[in-house]
């Protein structure tokens, strides 16, 4: 599948569908890669061209030693459709992909036409939320990816679909356990220095559907619902029996 030169980065992308359909961005959550998206892309493909990239650091992508901040990861994507002759795009983000849509609303608003907001939220990180990623970045540092995937996992998936849904858990676990180090320590730092988007919630005007898993502990159902509240005649749903990653828990 192909991989583009961007911002002195490799970066792995795959589409799916007709690129005469209208083109759907679909970006992934941390740490994991475009597969969170996989079973809505194969079906959106019939009336989209879905575009399902990896992030530097993520996936197949190449990890660049730096802090993967939400503004340059949103140019990342703005140089890749810009590449595939995409414009006015549905742009949909799950949790960090999230982090990453308000920013390229921010830097680039006349490219989209649309927005689907997945597991995530407005605010930046609170200081014991920072601090928390510097301690995982520590423990990277100290044990390994491995340790790291062990403190993640419980996390993204709600307690009953780890203790059931085998298969998730494996998979997300594999995704985790290729990354290097650098990339998930540059894809840390990101998160934890973005800026707050809450302003930018009262500017968006274009359709928004707001999706949350009922039992997301890290970006909540009232998270939801405060970016419901201020985004003008967007749509909430909130996914029952599903924590942080919905896509795959709860993927119909």
């Amino acid at each position: 599948m192909p991989i583009i030169r961007i911002n002195n980065c490799n970066l792995y992308y795959e589409t799916r569908g007709s690129d005469q359909n209208p083109p759907l961005v679909l970006l992934h959550a941390f740490p994991l890669d475009h597969n969170a998206w996989r079973p809505q892309a194969d079906e959106l493909s019939r009336e989209y061209w879905v575009i399902t990239p990896d992030f530097r650091g993520h996936g197949q992508s190449e990890a660049t030693d730096e802090s993967y901040s939400m503004d340059l990861l949103a140019s990342d994507i703005k140089d890749l459709v810009e590449n595939l002759g995409v414009k006015n795009i549905v742009l949909g983000g799950i949790s960090m992909g999230g982090y990453v849509a308000f920013a390229y609303r921010r830097l680039f608003p006349e490219d989209i036409q649309a927005l689907i907001l997945v597991d995530t939220k407005a605010e930046a990180d609170t200081p014991q939320a920072r601090l928390g990623r510097m301690e995982m970045a520590g423990l990277i540092v100290r044990k390994g990816v491995a340790s790291f995937a062990d403190r993640m996992l419980p996390r993204l998936f709600s307690k009953p679909n780890v203790e059931t849904n085998a298969s998730i858990v494996r998979d997300a676990r594999k995704t985790i356990e290729a990354m290097s180090p650098i990339g998930i320590i540059g894809g840390l730092k990101g998160l934890a220095d973005r800026s707050d988007s809450t302003p930018l919630l009262d500017e968006i005007r274009v359709p928004t559907l707001i999706i949350v898993g009922e039992k997301d502990e890290l970006t909540t159902v009232d998270d939801a619902k405060r970016m419901a509240s201020r985004i003008v005649g967007s749509k909430l749903v909130i996914v029952p029996n599903a924590g942080h990653i919905s896509t795959l828990e709860q993927p119909e």
